[in-house]
């Protein structure tokens, strides 16, 4: 069917993305598969990947936290000496 068509990628992964692509774009020509689906398909992709980035950034500031109070000596005496 697609014989004729040459991937513009040298690599295996870009050859299936975009082969992935080709048979989602006939899908939804057919009928088979809604434009509505896919927009939310790719909006929890989006939404899983801005919350995983957040959380490494969370993890990131918190651990960074604990090195320094690690790294800091005790405090000898305060305020009320």
């Amino acid at each position: 069917m697609f014989a004729g068509i040459k991937s513009r990628f040298k690599f295996r992964a870009g050859r299936v993305v975009e082969g992935s692509l080709w048979l989602l774009e006939g899908l939804t020509a057919v009928g088979l598969v809604s434009g509505a689906v896919l927009v939310a398909a790719i909006g929890k992709l989006v939404l899983g990947g801005l919350l995983g980035v957040l959380g490494l950034g969370v993890w990131a500031r918190m651990h960074r936290r604990m090195r320094r109070r690690q790294a800091r000596p005790p405090v000898q005496g305060g305020i009320s000496e």
